[in-house]
């Protein structure tokens, strides 16, 4: 999944700002100090080499330390602990009401969970790391590509690149833009070309640690979404390996309630709330599970034989989900 802002947006192309859990919140501090470590990581001066020198060698090999691998291992602890506690609880759910439940399938169903959630973690987190890394390798290759063109000395073309990593390359775009603007603006309020940069080296500082945090915040939420919905998977292929799910269980798409602070959910998830599937299957939009996109606010659930709604007219089962909504909303679960 793209690392970039996806879904609904309030007027005037914002998008939503939702409230972080705790778990969000530290994950949040994690993945932003790790990003703002990333930029005091750059070296300066070997960039500066490889520009002058037009070196293609030297710069690859210094995109190529460029990376965000060490938070790699916080990130997956962090994945893992999200996807077990999730697949643990939907495995023991299972096992509370199976007709057949005995302390061999338990182990089983353990076990294998924790293989999953484990394989699920390291993976995530590593392609995660990947797609940081791109979107990192492509500011600062575009960045040091437009100098060539720019009034920019060398210098001042690697003295930029810190400004920029560790934000995708929209972003990355802004920052500068923000910078060159304020530098503009102080010289013409009289300030000297240095002293206008020296104070908005400090404006731009704060702009992009804005920008850092709201990267860490969308990261945090989308993987800690990503990583409950698998796990609620895997605790139901545990389930129906040992026995205590029916095969013959269906999954339904559930979207966050149509009236809520943060506006109703966007049109791609719209179009496949209340929709059931196999619970191995995959849905109409391709998904196995949520998140659909960034900020995604969807989940899902399983549906056993015994439980499902299959007989009701459409229009029942749109009422059922408007009641759905209502006791989302008296509980406050918003």
């Amino acid at each position: 999944m793209a690392l970039t802002f996806g879904g609904k947006k309030k007027p005037g192309g914002t998008p939503p700002r939702f409230a972080l859990s705790p778990f969000e919140q530290v994950m949040t501090d994690r993945i932003a100090a790790a990003l703002r470590e990333l930029a005091l990581s750059v070296d300066i001066e070997a960039f500066i080499e490889a520009i002058e020198a037009l070196d293609p060698d030297l710069l690859e090999s210094l995109l190529n330390e460029l990376t965000s691998g060490f938070i790699s291992a916080r990130l997956e602890a962090a994945l893992r602990e999200v996807a077990a506690s999730t697949a643990t609880a939907q495995g023991k759910a299972a096992a509370e009401i199976a007709p057949n439940r005995s302390p061999e399938r338990d182990k089983t169903l353990f076990n294998r969970v924790d293989q999953r959630t484990a394989d699920y973690a390291a993976n995530r987190s590593s392609g995660l790391i990947v797609e940081i890394n791109q979107s990192n390798r492509l500011a600062v290759r575009r960045v040091i590509a437009g100098s060539f063109t720019s009034p920019y000395t060398v210098d001042e073309t690697a003295r930029r690149l810190r400004k920029m990593v560790g934000l995708h390359t929209r972003w990355a775009n802004a920052v500068l833009k923000f910078d060159d603007a304020n530098v503009v603006r102080l010289i013409k309020d009289g300030y000297s070309p240095d002293e206008a940069r020296a104070r908005a080296d400090v404006l731009t500082k704060r702009y992009r640690d804005k920008l850092i945090r709201r990267r860490a915040e969308m990261i945090a939420r989308t993987e800690i979404q990503q990583a409950e919905n698998f796990g609620r998977q895997a605790g139901w292929e545990a389930g129906n390996f040992v026995g205590y799910i029916d095969g013959a269980s269906m999954k339904e798409w559930r979207t966050a309630p149509l009236r809520s602070q943060y506006g109703p959910p966007c049109e791609e998830c719209m179009a496949v709330r209340g929709t059931r599937v196999p619970w191995n299957g995959a849905f109409s939009n391709g998904f196995m599970f949520p998140p659909a996109h960034p900020h995604c606010r969807c989940t899902v659930v399983l549906v056993p034989p015994s439980r499902g709604l299959e007989g009701l007219p459409s229009q029942d089962m749109a009422s059922w989900l408007e009641r759905l909504d209502q006791m989302y909303a008296d509980e406050g679960a918003l």
